[in-house]
């Protein structure tokens, strides 16, 4: 039988690739020179966010950042998220924190009450919204090359040349509902004289008909402008990338069996899930494996209590007749080795659909 091919995982970066098996400090050092400091200021707020109370929380991340952004402190979260000991040379680092957070508290809530009062003083002041400096912004440039065009007819000159999409561009327009209706409302009217509308007509009894025509023209050209200008500004739109949450973060409402005395299995520490390219889990009720092998080079991610990002075709899940035979090599062998021995068995196979839940035990993430 072919051997089944797995995708290669990519090289983990930031806190993903923190090294938590050589050591406290080389997991220290990694955090100071390789973690980005707002990756390290998220775990940190997660961690007080985890220990403290709801209020008490928000009145320690009410602080300004520098009494919490330092390296160490976010080494020393994660570390004790992944429920490993501290070297004894290291003294008391959890009542470190516990003692810096706690007196931290009182300093907050005073900076979060007198940012209530400053909020009061702003109600009563007038506020200048985003779209309404933009449609002045429309109204000061643009709308006034148009409203030179419209004065021009109005006094029966020589019609005035603009080039819209240049103006646009120089004015770095993002607003357009202003110009649109300024050329919809002539647009619609010369039409309507072009054809033969009586009233219309009555109205613009002063223009000949060429003259209603060359009016169409050049309406007609500001608005291809202005769509041109509509499709460019969409063409160099910024694009957000949505980022991937702390595998802290990703975890919180993962549910799982941390212990199973039936089979004397421990789970894994859930941080190991994300990022992982392959993850086991023995469901100890029905007796049920599910093997979950990465559709991609990042590993798979968390979402509430369901693993994404694994390959619907290689993943399975199957019924183990005799789970104390196979679940041994699951722990201790490599990816390749466990393969081999999960072809072996007759158990049929079935599709995943990533689910944990209380009655499964992370055995393996790889």
């Amino acid at each position: 039988m072919a051997t089944k091919k797995h995708v290669q995982r990519r090289q983990k970066v930031g806190i993903a690739g923190a090294p938590t098996d050589k050591g406290w400090d080389m997991f220290k050092m990694y955090f100071h020179y390789d973690v980005d400091v707002k990756d390290a200021l998220e775990v940190t707020k997660n961690f007080i966010k985890k220990n403290w109370s709801k209020d008490d929380s928000k009145a320690i991340l009410a602080n300004p950042k520098y009494e919490f952004t330092q390296s160490h402190i976010a080494a020393i979260c994660y570390w004790q998220l992944l429920e490993n000991e501290f070297p004894d040379r290291y003294k008391n680092p959890m009542e470190y924190l516990t003692k810096k957070f706690n007196e931290l508290i009182q300093p907050g809530k005073d900076i979060l009450a007198n940012a209530v009062k400053e909020a009061k003083i702003k109600e009563t002041k007038f506020v200048i919204t985003p779209a309404m400096r933009m449609k002045a912004h429309v109204l000061n440039t643009v709308m006034e090359d148009l409203y030179l065009v419209e004065d021009q007819w109005l006094k029966g000159g020589k019609p005035l040349k603009i080039n819209l999409y240049k103006q646009m561009q120089v004015h770095d327009i993002k607003r357009f509902e202003e110009i649109e209706s300024w050329i919809s409302e002539y647009l619609i009217d010369y039409k309507e004289v072009l054809a033969k509308d009586e009233y219309m007509l009555e109205s613009y009894a002063h223009l000949t008909r060429k003259e209603v025509q060359e009016r169409v023209k050049i309406l007609e050209g500001f608005e291809a402008d202005l769509e041109l200008f509509r499709a460019s500004k969409k063409a160099t739109r910024k694009f957000t990338i949505k980022k991937v949450k702390g595998a802290d973060k990703q975890v919180e409402k993962l549910k799982f069996q941390k212990q199973n005395s039936e089979y004397k299995l421990t789970s894994l520490n859930p941080l190991k899930v994300p990022t992982s390219m392959h993850i086991y889990l023995f469901n100890t009720k029905n007796k049920e494996l599910t093997i979950l092998h990465s559709d991609g080079p990042d590993g798979m991610t968390v979402s509430g209590s369901t693993i994404k990002g694994f390959n619907a075709e290689s993943s399975v899940k199957l019924a183990l007749r005799k789970p104390n035979d196979l679940i041994p090599i699951i722990l201790k062998k490599s990816v390749k080795q466990i393969d081999t021995e999960v072809e072996k068995l007759k158990t049929k196979h079935k599709k995943v659909n990533g689910r944990v839940n209380e009655n499964m035990v992370i055995l393996q993430c790889k």
